[in-house]
């Protein structure tokens, strides 16, 4: 099974999920050293929120 590379760079959604994607990876990488973005934006119980909701939508995305 062959993925359609230009198709799917074509859709919304697809852009959504790898930003949301890369959005996460970066939060998890900057723990690793130390950096907490969410600590320094918003309240730990709203960034748990958002990591949650960002998590469904790269899995629908």
């Amino acid at each position: 099974m062959k993925i359609n590379w230009k198709v799917r760079a074509k859709k919304k959604s697809f852009w959504l999920a790898l930003v949301l994607a890369i959005v996460l990876l970066t939060q998890v990488v900057g723990n690793w050293f130390g950096y907490n973005v969410t600590a320094q934006l918003l309240n730990a119980e709203a960034a748990k929120f958002i990591n949650a909701v960002f998590a469904v939508l790269v899995i629908l995305g």
